[in-house]
């Protein structure tokens, strides 16, 4: 060598469309299997009055909980008992905003159902 720099060779291990195929199917594979597992989860249960949650809005039919988990809030939504939304955000703060997003969003949505847009 002269001293300059080296790039070493590209070698491809079978047809570049087999490779991208193949990386292809096991990422379809592992994000169904994922949904899988989403869907097959228990939502949680509406919290009972011992339940160690803080309550973040409640205006029928909506009631929305914080819980606190040390290292993440979760929140939780729910429509006549029955859970529709849920996040996590870092502070309780951020969980109380998040909360009135969606809230502003179903309340929106509500609206234009009520005058037949939707």
């Amino acid at each position: 060598m002269d001293g300059g720099l080296f790039f070493p060779p590209v070698f491809s291990v079978g047809a570049p469309d087999r490779v991208s195929a193949y990386s292809q199917s096991n990422s379809i594979d592992s994000t169904m299997d994922l949904l899988a597992n989403i869907k097959s989860a228990t939502p949680p249960p509406f919290p009972d009055a011992s339940a160690p949650v803080t309550k973040l809005y409640d205006v029928a039919p909506y009631t929305a909980f914080g819980e606190d988990l040390d290292f993440m809030w979760r929140w939780t939504i729910y429509r006549d008992r029955k859970l529709v939304q849920e996040g996590c955000s870092l502070t309780l703060d951020a969980s109380r905003r998040a909360v009135e997003h969606v809230m502003a969003f179903f309340n929106v949505s509500a609206a234009r159902v009520g005058q037949g847009d939707a």
